[in-house]
């Protein structure tokens, strides 16, 4: 109740409505692969790294129908507002209601701030940079190639990651969102090609001495031409730290674990709507993770006993 403003994001995955509040703004979200996001999210939040809070809203609950009226009637009131957008939106039998992250957009951030936090000598740019890598990471994980580029010849989607720093006396954090994972069939060509490619990325990760990777290369031009920021090498071995940080963080993850999630996921509605969440949660398989996981534990022993 009491909802000032409704909008439409523009930006990230679809089904993404902002609800403005006099005690401030919260996201509803109705994308079809809310199963894979809880997932992801909850994954993301177990390594350490931030995410926003979330959660379910089914249709089974009355808040369900209460929290689209009270939309439907806010929307009366705005002349122009996306209001068939927004009824499409929240049209599902589930939808989550999502922290608002209040935060800036990469894209958004003020060149000078940009210089502050990323100059060599800046005082957060080690931390700042670290987390870079977690996440790309974290995302080699998920086979999410929709937001770095550096373990994918691709551009990314920098919007997929929001820069936090309501206290300039701590370093800046990155909040992750649209967190999702795209699992390869485990038992086929595909799947092992990509083991294969993660097994080179982590053993090369850990040469001796540290050697520049073509990956984090892709990382530099895509910070450039995008932010108009200029890494230095230097820069660029604290960025593959962190990456080998979250994959040894990955590695002591307990075996039972993405069976766990997954079942807490398929366990989060009490009635489907012709599958749809069933769907989401096969799309997140076990075994894919499993063997990613395990490939990165055997690259990490097998330079280890080198």
């Amino acid at each position: 109740t009491d909802i000032e403003h409704v909008d439409v994001s523009e930006e990230g995955a679809g089904g993404v409505v902002i609800v403005s509040r006099a005690d401030g703004k919260v996201v509803l979200k109705g994308a079809v692969d809310l199963p894979q996001e809880l997932f992801a999210t909850d994954l993301a939040r177990r390594l350490g790294l931030l995410v926003p809070c979330l959660r379910l809203i089914i249709s089974t609950d009355p808040e369900w129908e209460e929290c689209k009226c009270n939309v439907k009637q806010a929307l009366k009131a705005q002349p122009g507002a996306h209001s068939r957008v927004c009824s499409r939106n929240l049209n599902r039998a589930h939808f989550a209601v999502m922290e608002y992250v209040n935060g800036f957009n990469l894209h958004h951030v003020r060149a000078p701030t940009l210089q502050q936090i990323f100059h060599e000598e800046a005082p957060f740019g080690e931390a700042i940079l670290t987390e870079f890598g977690q996440v790309i990471a974290f995302d080699v994980l998920c086979h999410n190639s929709d937001r770095l580029p550096c373990f994918w010849e691709n551009e990314g989607n920098l919007r997929n990651l929001i820069l936090y720093w309501p206290d300039h006396s701590l370093p800046p954090r990155l909040v992750l969102i649209d967190n999702t994972l795209s699992c390869i069939r485990a038992d086929g060509p595909p799947s092992e090609r990509f083991l294969s490619q993660v097994a080179s990325f982590v053993v090369r990760l850990q040469a001796t001495p540290p050697q520049l990777l073509v990956e984090t290369q892709r990382f530099k031009e895509r910070m450039s031409t995008s932010l108009g920021i200029k890494l230095t090498d230097g820069q660029l071995l604290t960025v593959q730290d962190g990456i080998l940080r979250m994959f040894k963080k990955i590695a002591t993850l307990p075996p039972m674990l993405f069976d766990q999630l997954r079942t807490q996921v398929a366990n989060s509605i009490v009635r489907d709507y012709r599958d749809v969440w069933k769907l989401g949660v096969e799309a997140i398989s076990v075994p894919f993770l499993q063997h990613v996981r395990i490939r990165i534990c055997e690259s990490l022993a097998g330079s280890l006993s080198l």
